[in-house]
């Protein structure tokens, strides 16, 4: 089985990344950045499932570091999670069923499918 999924920044934030006046002459430093508050803060994704149109879900690192969430008001948590022991793969890109049947190309390179057992595979953007 498998979750597509693709991130999509939220519209303001894009607008500030993207200034209307010309770049600066000189890179800006990047502010450290904590990778696992960020990933237990979590982040909106595009998820791609069998049974449903693909839809927004909010996407977590568990309290615990051990299992990626997500959350829907129609399942339990617990129907909603991967065990990052689970996990068999992470492909990078748009190359499955499921994509192809939706292909963005804009968001390819923030596009990945999860495959972990029991078959199954979660693809997302």
């Amino acid at each position: 089985r498998s979750v597509g999924i693709r991130y999509r920044k939220a519209k303001k934030e894009q607008e500030e990344e993207s200034p209307t006046t010309s770049p600066p002459s000189k890179p800006r430093p990047k502010p450290d950045v904590d990778l696992i508050e960020e990933m237990r803060k979590g982040g909106a994704f595009f998820k791609f499932s069998n049974r449903a149109p693909p839809h927004f879900r909010h996407f977590q690192l568990s309290h615990d570091h051990l299992k990626i969430q997500w959350f829907s008001k129609a399942k339990k948590l617990s129907d909603t999670e991967i065990s990052l022991c689970d996990i068999k793969s992470i492909k990078i890109g748009q190359d499955t069923d499921k994509f192809r049947k939706h292909p963005d190309p804009e968001y390819s390179k923030t596009s990945m499918s999860i495959s972990y057992k029991k078959k199954k595979k979660t693809e997302v953007i």
